[in-house]
């Protein structure tokens, strides 16, 4: 979820994900294959038109919409490309595998991440949205297991609570303390 571009989509299971500066690079889990995704922020033409200047002329482009966003894909022997436009800007993803036979293995799995992509709904919107530090005041009977119940920190959430709040491993919270939590 990218709630400041307003898209979403989904990579395959397991593969590891790293936020550059200029793209989002998968790699596989055997590091055999990747995808990467890069934004141009001024497009020219449609998607078929930026598509054909990425491959070349006399590659077969399958236009079509994604998820209601004007695209073009594009599988060539050792890749597959999707470009897919969303507010003023083209989304390329681009898949690739060290050899043509582990880019076969792993062409569906690249083939759903092109397909996944889409624009941020509501409720991706706001759970895209950062978590927030707030102050509270500690109340009779609060401890930081029974803060954690309402955090949206998972399953670690009471030890992540005790570290923040400088009670870590033990302690609890004092009434009137001042609380640290996570909204």
């Amino acid at each position: 979820l990218h709630a400041g571009l307003g898209f979403a989509l989904t990579f395959p299971p397991g593969w590891q994900v790293q936020n550059q500066p200029n793209r989002l690079l998968a790699t596989s889990p055997r590091g055999n294959a990747t995808l990467q995704l890069k934004a141009d922020n001024q497009p020219a033409g449609t998607p078929f038109d930026y598509m054909r200047r990425l491959t070349g002329a006399g590659n077969p482009i399958d236009t079509r919409d994604i998820n209601r966003l004007p695209a073009a894909v594009a599988t060539l022997p050792d890749s597959i490309t999707g470009v897919i436009y969303l507010h003023n800007k083209a989304y390329i993803i681009q898949g690739r595998g060290k050899s043509r036979p582990e880019f076969n293995a792993y062409l569906d799995e690249m083939r759903y991440t092109i397909h996944s992509f889409h624009a941020l709904g509501g409720a991706e919107r706001r759970q895209a949205l950062p978590l927030k530090i707030a102050l509270i005041t500690a109340r009779p009977g609060d401890t930081y297991a029974s803060l954690a119940e309402y955090s949206p920190l998972g399953t670690n959430a009471e030890g992540y609570l005790r570290l923040i709040n400088g009670a870590y491993p033990k302690g609890e919270p004092v009434p009137g303390q001042l609380v640290k939590t996570v909204e």
